[in-house]
């Protein structure tokens, strides 16, 4: 990320936590910076909470609840990209946990535990989701594929059966007759036999390929990546 765009997202984030720790309406801030709840954000946010707690511990607990807070917020943030809103509560919650003990601050470790359990199975739907409208589209993609497939396969049979009509019919013209119009008619004959060779040998290259699908290939890709 170029350093402008960072310190954009880290500015964007302190507005964030300053609106959150003064009680401030902070929705309004989400709904008008939509573009910067991406994962950068939550990058960003494990990077400067992480260096805030060791040059600052005094602090450190007051600045993980508001870290909570803030978090919870977006969590429940229902406009922009839900996933990455999902990924930036995530990665506040977590960036608590050293701070937030069970033994130190039970109140708020509970708290933390029970939203990273929501959050994790909301992730996980998020996944499952996203696997199955992968599926659907494959599926769907195999569907024209074969139907595109066996079109071709219909037309190539009757390009094969008119090339066969054109040779029986040049072969009975050349026994005939070898008169000046015949011979134009047996010239025009063949340029079109083989304009359709040309024609047939196109619909063989195409149907040979066709049952490869690309998305279906990005959809083994994805499966692999989660």
């Amino acid at each position: 990320m170029p350093n402008e765009a960072a310190n954009q997202e880290q500015n964007f984030l302190i507005d964030l936590l300053r609106a959150t720790y003064q009680n401030q309406e902070v929705y309004p801030i989400l709904q008008h910076n939509l573009s910067k709840l991406n994962d950068d954000l939550a990058l960003i946010l494990r990077k400067w909470v992480s260096d805030r707690f060791a040059k600052e511990p005094a602090i450190a607990i007051n600045l993980a609840r508001v870290i909570i807070k803030l978090s919870t917020i977006i969590q429940e943030f229902e406009q922009g990209n839900l996933t990455s809103n999902l990924e930036i509560a995530i990665a506040g919650y977590e960036t608590v946990l050293p701070i937030v003990t069970h033994e130190a601050f039970p109140k708020e470790w509970d708290i933390v535990q029970q939203a990273l359990v929501t959050a994790y199975q909301q992730r996980q739907q998020i996944f499952s989701r996203t696997i199955g409208e992968l599926r659907e589209q494959t599926v769907q993609t195999q569907s024209q594929i074969n139907t595109l497939t066996e079109q071709l396969q219909e037309e190539l049979k009757q390009a094969k059966l008119q090339v066969n009509d054109l040779k029986t019919t040049i072969t009975q013209l050349k026994q005939e007759v070898s008169s000046s119009k015949s011979t134009q008619e047996i010239t025009s004959l063949i340029a079109e036999l083989q304009e359709l060779k040309q024609r047939q040998i196109r619909v063989e290259q195409f149907t040979s390929t066709a049952h490869i699908s690309p998305k279906t290939e990005q959809f083994n890709t994805a499966i692999k990546r989660l």
